[in-house]
């Protein structure tokens, strides 16, 4: 996190300094998008080595926990 930081990269979390990061670029329908990686994102590359299928699996969790959220308030 603090590497990423030092280098310019601009995001928001409440991981200490010393923890394991990665920027990720990637070409979406809009342009260049740029994601911050955290450990849980690299252990979902555990099950399959793609970035972009863990990217895919954390999408879609996002969009889950929002219609979740949604239905209950």
């Amino acid at each position: 996190v603090e590497s990423l930081s030092n280098k310019g990269v601009v995001f928001a979390t409440d991981l200490s300094a010393d923890s394991k990061s990665a920027l990720l670029t990637y070409e979406g329908d809009g342009g260049t998008e740029h994601w911050v990686g955290f450990h849980n994102f690299f252990v979902i590359t555990r099950y399959n080595r793609s970035s972009m299928y863990a990217l895919a699996a954390y999408q879609l969790g996002q969009e889950i926990a929002m219609k979740v959220a949604a239905d209950a308030g």
